[in-house]
Protein backbone atom coordinates (compact mmCIF):
# COMPACT_ATOMS: atom_id res chain seq x y z
CA UNK A 1 0.00 0.00 0.00
CA UNK A 2 1.42 3.16 -1.09
CA UNK A 3 1.37 7.07 -0.62
CA UNK A 4 -0.18 7.43 -4.21
CA UNK A 5 -1.49 10.89 -5.11
CA UNK A 6 -4.69 11.81 -6.85
CA UNK A 7 -3.77 10.90 -10.30
CA UNK A 8 -7.15 12.54 -12.15
CA UNK A 9 -6.43 15.76 -10.03
CA UNK A 10 -2.80 15.66 -11.48
CA UNK A 11 -3.82 15.08 -15.07
CA UNK A 12 -6.78 17.81 -14.79
CA UNK A 13 -3.78 20.34 -14.06
CA UNK A 14 -1.12 18.62 -16.26
CA UNK A 15 -3.85 19.40 -19.56
CA UNK A 16 -4.29 22.85 -18.76
CA UNK A 17 -1.09 23.93 -19.32
CA UNK A 18 -1.54 27.29 -17.59
CA UNK A 19 2.00 28.43 -16.79
CA UNK A 20 4.09 30.33 -19.38
CA UNK A 21 7.95 29.71 -19.10
CA UNK A 22 9.11 31.39 -22.11
CA UNK A 23 11.21 34.00 -19.74
CA UNK A 24 13.01 30.73 -18.24
CA UNK A 25 13.25 28.12 -20.55
CA UNK A 26 14.34 27.87 -24.17
CA UNK A 27 11.44 27.34 -26.88
CA UNK A 28 11.39 23.61 -26.93
CA UNK A 29 11.64 22.30 -31.10
CA UNK A 30 10.40 19.09 -32.15
CA UNK A 31 13.73 17.19 -31.43
CA UNK A 32 14.23 18.35 -27.87
CA UNK A 33 14.65 15.84 -25.34
CA UNK A 34 13.37 17.89 -21.36
CA UNK A 35 14.53 15.89 -18.16
CA UNK A 36 13.34 17.04 -15.11
CA UNK A 37 14.41 17.20 -11.57
CA UNK A 38 11.90 18.22 -9.10
CA UNK A 39 11.97 18.59 -4.99
CA UNK A 40 14.46 18.80 -2.59
CA UNK A 41 18.20 19.50 -2.97
CA UNK A 42 19.41 17.56 -0.18
CA UNK A 43 22.07 15.71 0.21
CA UNK A 44 20.37 12.29 -0.21
CA UNK A 45 20.00 13.17 -4.00
CA UNK A 46 22.43 12.25 -6.66
CA UNK A 47 22.33 16.05 -7.44
CA UNK A 48 26.24 16.81 -8.44
CA UNK A 49 26.24 13.34 -10.67
CA UNK A 50 23.28 14.73 -13.06
CA UNK A 51 25.31 18.09 -13.27
CA UNK A 52 28.60 16.61 -14.30
CA UNK A 53 26.39 14.00 -16.90
CA UNK A 54 25.00 16.83 -18.32
CA UNK A 55 28.38 19.38 -18.97
CA UNK A 56 29.95 15.99 -20.55
CA UNK A 57 26.62 16.06 -23.09
CA UNK A 58 26.52 19.83 -23.28
CA UNK A 59 27.28 19.13 -26.87
CA UNK A 60 24.57 17.05 -27.28
CA UNK A 61 22.09 20.44 -27.90
CA UNK A 62 18.80 19.17 -27.94
CA UNK A 63 19.63 17.44 -24.57
CA UNK A 64 18.16 20.01 -21.61
CA UNK A 65 18.34 19.57 -18.04
CA UNK A 66 15.67 21.31 -15.85
CA UNK A 67 15.82 21.20 -12.09
CA UNK A 68 12.99 22.47 -9.96
CA UNK A 69 13.35 23.19 -6.40
CA UNK A 70 15.58 24.45 -3.29
CA UNK A 71 17.33 22.68 -0.26
CA UNK A 72 20.85 22.25 0.99
CA UNK A 73 22.35 22.00 -2.23
CA UNK A 74 21.46 24.96 -3.56
CA UNK A 75 24.53 26.93 -3.01
CA UNK A 76 26.62 23.78 -4.61
CA UNK A 77 24.13 24.18 -8.06
CA UNK A 78 24.28 27.83 -8.13
CA UNK A 79 28.04 27.89 -8.25
CA UNK A 80 28.21 24.86 -10.23
CA UNK A 81 25.93 26.69 -13.12
CA UNK A 82 28.27 30.24 -12.98
CA UNK A 83 31.64 28.07 -12.96
CA UNK A 84 30.26 26.16 -16.40
CA UNK A 85 28.73 27.94 -18.75
CA UNK A 86 26.76 24.74 -20.05
CA UNK A 87 23.14 25.69 -22.35
CA UNK A 88 21.99 22.56 -21.52
CA UNK A 89 20.88 23.09 -17.65
CA UNK A 90 18.31 25.34 -16.11
CA UNK A 91 17.69 25.74 -12.34
CA UNK A 92 14.32 27.33 -12.27
CA UNK A 93 14.23 27.32 -8.14
CA UNK A 94 11.45 26.59 -5.95
CA UNK A 95 7.46 26.77 -8.16
CA UNK A 96 4.45 26.23 -6.83
CA UNK A 97 2.25 22.82 -7.59
CA UNK A 98 0.02 24.39 -10.57
CA UNK A 99 3.65 25.58 -11.86
CA UNK A 100 5.49 22.19 -11.44
CA UNK A 101 2.66 20.42 -12.91
CA UNK A 102 2.52 22.47 -15.54
CA UNK A 103 6.21 22.24 -16.69
CA UNK A 104 6.03 18.46 -16.51
CA UNK A 105 3.88 18.99 -19.57
CA UNK A 106 6.71 20.09 -21.22
CA UNK A 107 8.99 17.13 -20.38
CA UNK A 108 9.79 13.64 -21.36
CA UNK A 109 12.16 12.24 -18.68
CA UNK A 110 11.92 12.30 -14.23
CA UNK A 111 15.30 12.04 -12.64
CA UNK A 112 14.57 9.43 -9.63
CA UNK A 113 18.21 10.30 -8.62
CA UNK A 114 19.62 9.44 -5.38
CA UNK A 115 22.45 8.94 -3.68
CA UNK A 116 24.27 5.31 -3.12
CA UNK A 117 23.44 6.02 0.71
CA UNK A 118 19.46 6.62 0.45
CA UNK A 119 17.41 4.62 2.41
CA UNK A 120 14.74 5.13 0.38
CA UNK A 121 12.77 2.49 -0.85
CA UNK A 122 9.70 4.10 -3.03
CA UNK A 123 10.08 7.60 -3.93
CA UNK A 124 6.70 10.22 -4.41
CA UNK A 125 8.71 11.33 -7.48
CA UNK A 126 7.76 8.05 -8.78
CA UNK A 127 4.13 9.01 -8.51
CA UNK A 128 4.37 12.59 -10.47
CA UNK A 129 6.85 11.27 -12.99
CA UNK A 130 4.32 8.14 -14.45
CA UNK A 131 1.47 10.72 -13.46
CA UNK A 132 2.65 13.07 -16.24
CA UNK A 133 3.88 10.03 -18.13
CA UNK A 134 7.53 10.35 -17.94
CA UNK A 135 10.17 8.41 -18.73
CA UNK A 136 12.19 7.03 -15.28
CA UNK A 137 16.36 7.10 -14.82
CA UNK A 138 16.03 5.74 -11.86
CA UNK A 139 19.17 5.02 -9.27
CA UNK A 140 17.33 3.27 -6.59
CA UNK A 141 17.81 -0.24 -5.38
CA UNK A 142 14.10 -2.37 -4.75
CA UNK A 143 10.76 -1.59 -5.90
CA UNK A 144 11.49 1.51 -8.04
CA UNK A 145 14.06 -0.24 -9.64
CA UNK A 146 11.75 -3.74 -10.62
CA UNK A 147 8.85 -1.61 -11.43
CA UNK A 148 11.10 -0.18 -14.48
CA UNK A 149 12.35 -3.40 -15.55
CA UNK A 150 8.95 -5.17 -15.33
CA UNK A 151 7.07 -2.84 -16.90
CA UNK A 152 9.50 -0.85 -19.22
CA UNK A 153 9.55 2.77 -17.57
CA UNK A 154 12.74 3.47 -17.95
CA UNK A 155 16.55 2.42 -17.21
CA UNK A 156 18.37 2.26 -13.77
CA UNK A 157 21.93 3.33 -13.50
CA UNK A 158 24.38 3.37 -9.95
CA UNK A 159 24.20 6.10 -7.87
CA UNK A 160 27.37 8.79 -7.78
CA UNK A 161 28.58 6.96 -10.91
CA UNK A 162 28.69 9.61 -13.96
CA UNK A 163 29.52 7.19 -16.88
CA UNK A 164 26.71 5.09 -15.57
CA UNK A 165 24.07 7.73 -15.55
CA UNK A 166 25.33 8.92 -19.05
CA UNK A 167 24.70 5.15 -20.53
CA UNK A 168 21.67 4.84 -19.07
CA UNK A 169 20.52 8.12 -20.39
CA UNK A 170 22.05 7.66 -24.08
CA UNK A 171 20.20 4.24 -23.83
CA UNK A 172 16.98 5.67 -23.31
CA UNK A 173 17.64 8.84 -25.83
CA UNK A 174 18.93 7.31 -28.48
CA UNK A 175 15.40 6.67 -30.30
CA UNK A 176 12.79 8.91 -30.24
CA UNK A 177 10.03 6.37 -30.89
CA UNK A 178 10.98 3.75 -28.20
CA UNK A 179 11.35 7.10 -25.43
CA UNK A 180 7.41 7.97 -26.54
CA UNK A 181 6.35 3.68 -26.02
CA UNK A 182 8.50 4.21 -22.81
CA UNK A 183 6.38 7.08 -21.50
CA UNK A 184 3.40 5.73 -22.79
CA UNK A 185 3.87 2.69 -20.25
CA UNK A 186 5.29 5.05 -17.44
CA UNK A 187 1.34 6.83 -18.37
CA UNK A 188 -0.41 3.72 -18.11
CA UNK A 189 1.04 2.62 -14.41
CA UNK A 190 0.08 5.75 -12.88
CA UNK A 191 -3.43 4.49 -12.08
CA UNK A 192 -2.29 1.53 -9.95
CA UNK A 193 -0.61 4.20 -7.42
CA UNK A 194 -3.82 6.29 -7.60
CA UNK A 195 -4.72 7.49 -3.77
CA UNK A 196 -8.28 6.18 -3.73
CA UNK A 197 -7.20 2.86 -5.13
CA UNK A 198 -4.71 2.78 -2.51
CA UNK A 199 -7.01 3.73 -0.06
CA UNK A 200 -9.46 0.96 -0.87
CA UNK A 201 -6.29 -1.45 -0.49
CA UNK A 202 -6.28 -0.19 3.24
CA UNK A 203 -9.85 -0.87 3.88
CA UNK A 204 -9.78 -3.89 2.53
CA UNK A 205 -6.51 -4.77 4.44
CA UNK A 206 -8.20 -3.87 7.77
CA UNK A 207 -11.23 -5.42 7.09
CA UNK A 208 -9.27 -8.72 6.30
CA UNK A 209 -7.32 -8.45 9.85
CA UNK A 210 -11.12 -7.69 11.24
CA UNK A 211 -12.37 -10.94 9.86
CA UNK A 212 -9.90 -13.14 10.79
CA UNK A 213 -9.93 -11.45 14.89
CA UNK A 214 -13.17 -12.29 15.10
CA UNK A 215 -13.06 -15.80 13.28
CA UNK A 216 -10.56 -16.51 15.84
CA UNK A 217 -12.89 -15.42 18.62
Amino acid sequence: IYNGIDVYKFREDLNKKSFDFEKLLPQKRSNDIWSIFAGTLGPSYDIETILLAFKKLKSKNNLKLIIVGDGSQRGMLESFLRKNKTNNIFYLGKLNKEQLISLYSKCDIGLNTYGKYSNVEMSDKFYDYTSAGLAIINSLDGEVHDLLETYKLGVNYNSNDVESFITSFKTLTKDKNKLEVIKKNSYSIAINFDQTHQLNLFKQFFKNLSDQLFNEN
